[in-house]
């Protein structure tokens, strides 16, 4: 068994509970989804669990998690793994699929989200299925304002769809009808019920009925360090509202030791055993001010007090680890470091921009290898490069591509980025120079400052390309046939950070690339190693 943050880890072949070792409580270590997992939604079926995050302009879009415990998640499929099902083509960088929600009713699942597509104009859709491993259906347009829509059966038999939304000449503010959830159609009026606490940016609401209370809880000041989590109650689903005396009841804005910020757009859920959780979206910093791993999924346990008013993690605050009086602890299979290609379909974790073209990522062309093949598109272009990609999701970690590439003309590149979005990227990129030498550069590009900091001439045949990372460095290096492992230079992580991006929604992902009409690539593999962050705080200083 694998230790981390006190959670045990079966390293076999299945998943089984495991009771946690010498105590009733597990100490879990936060976050239970790291890297570029933001906005969750959770649902619960008898004791399975399903949680959703957002993918903005990634495909597949809407990955789909599972878990008997609430701690250990594993991926099982995508909600949008079809064109058909969503138009992301020239989605601008953050834009595209926003803050699903998932919910279970009745043998049936329903996620709900919105596209924001190249135009600007945002559309809500509802998506179903009878598994939630897929396939989901062709997607269901819901008339209503705004974004971060949210679903609620009731107990009075109605079905609520609650959201925000701005008309014109007013202010924001949280927005709900009744709704038939099968096809789309509001079947009340859309009406203004809550304007929030009186912070920003009011998004991401949920409605469910308690104690002879229905609870209305949102998100407010924006997704950054004034982020907060708000309730109120009321004895009609449509108010007046009554604040929780100790609004906010999840925020860190004023825990400024901490090193996780932005906590909030948080969901909730009652376990088989009627004991409440609360999961939401929050980012670590590397130093302060600056986070590139994007916005994560954490967990912390929800209790009620005498006066009927939730009281979340440490009345308000979490801790990297947290003891929690868990479910059983049940494990999945580790997922193995290395991707050997060997399969007839991609791995789940695998996502890619925008739309799927043509047959850039090709697993049959050449059994055991990924064969990429570029196009016009460069990484670049806000557009459909051809790069495929894992998140980063830990702080210290090594990947690794071997590689095969022999580019045939200036334009023409292959490699491995570090990509966060794109105008902000690294990259070691196999070239032909003007002299016909293969060479291998390394580019940083942030913002709208592009330069090659390295270079080197490279030996024929395979090669070895890879980064290892910690808080504050990205280190590139290569090698050959002669396994000698070669540095060529380093990049800050903070010039891929959302705040250098300017506030960018996802988070850094890591993956081979092509680039140019008729480049090939062939990738034998891919491994990533990771080392989770075991609670480090902002309190080190970065080198130099």
């Amino acid at each position: 068994m694998l230790s981390i943050g006190g959670v045990l880890w079966d390293e076999g072949d299945g998943g089984h509970a495991i009771a946690p070792p010498g105590a009733p409580m597990t100490t879990v270590l936060n976050p239970v989804l790291p890297g570029f997992h933001p906005d969750p939604s959770v649902c619960r079926v008898g004791e399975d669990y399903y949680l959703v995050t957002s993918t903005f302009e990634w495909f597949p879009g809407i990955p789909v998690y599972h878990s008997r415990d609430l701690v250990n998640w594993r991926p099982i499929g995508h909600v949008l793994n079809r064109e058909s099902q969503i138009d992301l083509e020239g989605a601008p960088t953050s834009r595209g699929i926003w803050a699903a929600v998932i919910r279970y009713q009745a043998g049936k699942f329903y996620v709900i989200s919105t596209n924001m597509n190249k135009a600007g104009t945002l559309r809500k859709f509802i998506w179903t299925a009878t598994d939630p491993a897929g396939p989901w259906s062709e997607p269901i347009p819901v008339d209503q304002m705004g974004v971060d829509p949210s679903l609620y059966w009731a107990s009075n038999g109605k079905v609520y769809v609650t959201g925000n939304g701005r008309p014109p000449g007013k202010t924001l503010g949280i927005y709900q009808a009744e709704i038939d959830p099968d096809t789309g159609t509001l079947l009340s009026e859309n009406r203004r019920i809550c304007e929030g606490s009186g912070d920003a940016h009011v998004e991401a609401p949920h409605l469910f009925e308690r104690g002879g209370w229905w609870y209305l809880s949102m998100a407010e000041g924006g997704c950054q360090m004034r982020h907060i989590q708000t309730f109120f109650r009321s004895r009609d689903p449509y108010g007046p509202w009554e604040p929780c005396p100790r609004n906010p009841v999840l925020t860190h804005r004023r825990y400024g030791a901490s090193s996780i910020h932005g906590l909030g757009h948080a969901d909730f859920i009652e376990d088989q055993h009627g004991r409440w959780w609360c999961f939401f979206l929050a980012y670590r910093l590397t130093q302060v001010f600056f986070n590139h791993l994007g916005r994560e999924t954490f967990l912390a346990p929800m209790t009620w007090d005498t006066d009927g008013w939730p009281v979340i993690g440490n009345n308000g605050t979490i801790e990297p680890e947290m003891e929690m009086d868990t479910l059983p602890i049940h494990t999945w299979p580790k997922p193995p470091v290395r991707d050997d290609f060997d399969g007839p379909t991609l791995d789940v974790r695998w996502i890619m921009l925008r739309v799927p073209v043509g047959d850039r990522f090709d697993l049959a062309a050449r059994p055991g290898w990924l064969t990429i093949r570029g196009n016009r598109w460069s990484l670049d272009d806000e557009h459909n490069p051809a790069i495929l990609a894992r998140r980063q999701e830990d702080w210290d970690c090594t990947v690794s591509i071997a590689i095969e590439a022999e580019p045939l003309q200036a334009g023409h590149e292959a490699g491995l980025t570090v990509f966060l979005c794109h105008d902000h990227h690294y990259e070691l990129a196999i070239v032909r120079d003007q002299c016909r030498r293969r060479r291998l550069l390394l580019r940083r590009r942030i913002a709208d400052l592009q330069a090659v900091v390295a270079s080197t001439d490279l030996p024929d045949g395979l090669l070895v390309l890879g980064v290892e990372a910690d808080k504050f460095l990205y280190r590139f290096w290569w090698q050959g046939a002669d396994g000698v492992r070669h540095p060529l230079g380093t990049g800050s992580t903070q010039g891929l950070s959302a705040e250098a991006a300017k506030l960018n929604f996802t988070g850094v992902v890591v993956g081979p690339y092509a680039v140019g009409e008729g480049m090939v690539a062939a990738i034998d593999w891919f491994e990533y190693r990771g080392t989770p962050w075991a609670g480090k705080n902002i309190g080190s200083t970065a080198p130099g």
